[in-house]
């Protein structure tokens, strides 16, 4: 029992140590500085503070603002996103951040949460459509919902983000998110506004670049800031933009490390990449 004990000590310490390297810091100015430093490098961004569970609405909305302005003030290539069960899916504060957007035109996307959230978060992204077109939307590949919902969006002509997903549908556990983000990509391409490919894995990025580019659509590659290089060479080597999306905050740790214990493979893919020195760095 005691070496059991000793063994998961160590596990999660390793966990710990490695999750180190996909938070920025606790600040928006620590998000602000790496967008700063991967810009020049031709990379853009994308930038969100995340919150601990039960945080007041209200803080984190201000959090929403003071980033937004941020951007806006140091005139970056970068758009906002955000979680709207974090704010409660109030449209008050909603419309605080829009305000703040709208001063410079800045794109604010809608972060992807539960299935159970999934319907609250559209209505209210539909709603501030109505008052700011300037927005889009994630759909992750795991849900039956989601190719109903890119039919939504394509009306709406706003910019997509497909996903994989964290959270398995639970109408349908067992669906295959490969082939469920590969199905949401033949019916965004060429009918889409713009299309991003949030995906670490290098065949599905060849596959959605096969499709994408036969029905000439605008897409680029969405990486999570830390992780493994492989589908960024790949993407460059095709001439697409890439993007990072770059998390900031104190809840970044704790949810940097239940990602790897949920996704074992991420530890492997980022003790890999220290011995072959192959990880993205903002250096």
């Amino acid at each position: 029992m005691e070496s059991s004990n000793t063994g998961a000590r160590i596990k999660d310490k390793i966990f710990k140590r490695i999750s180190m390297g996909y938070i920025v810091g606790t600040d928006v100015e620590d998000a602000i500085q790496a967008c700063q430093k991967i810009m020049p490098l031709g990379y853009a961004a994308t930038i969100c503070p995340w919150n601990n569970n039960g945080d007041d609405f209200s803080l984190v909305a201000d959090a929403y603002v003071l980033a937004a302005r941020q951007i806006i003030r140091h005139n970056l290539d970068c758009y906002l996103s955000i979680k709207t069960p974090a704010i409660g899916f109030d449209p008050t504060l909603m419309d605080k951040i829009i305000k703040a957007a709208r001063e410079g035109g800045l794109r604010i996307h809608f972060d992807a949460q539960s299935p159970e959230t999934a319907e609250d978060n559209l209505s209210l992204f539909e709603a501030t459509y109505n008052k700011y077109e300037n927005i889009s939307y994630t759909l992750p590949a795991r849900w039956q919902r989601s190719l109903e919902d890119a039919g939504r969006l394509i009306g709406m002509q706003v910019p997509v983000r497909i996903v994989k997903g964290e959270w398995e549908d639970p109408l349908e556990p067992d669906k295959d998110p490969y082939g469920g983000f590969l199905d949401i990509v033949r019916v965004l391409a060429g009918k889409a506004r713009h299309v991003a490919v949030a995906t670490h894995n290098a065949p599905l990025l060849k596959e959605a670049c096969h499709i994408l580019r036969r029905e000439n659509g605008s897409w680029e590659l969405e990486q999570l800031y830390g992780l493994p290089m492989k589908t960024v060479r790949l993407a460059e080597s095709c001439h697409v933009p890439v993007r990072f999306y770059i998390p900031y905050g104190r809840a970044c740790l704790p949810y940097a490390l239940s990602m790897m214990k949920k996704k074992p493979r991420m530890l492997w893919w980022v003790m890999r990449d220290i011995v072959r020195a192959d990880r993205f760095k903002i250096a």
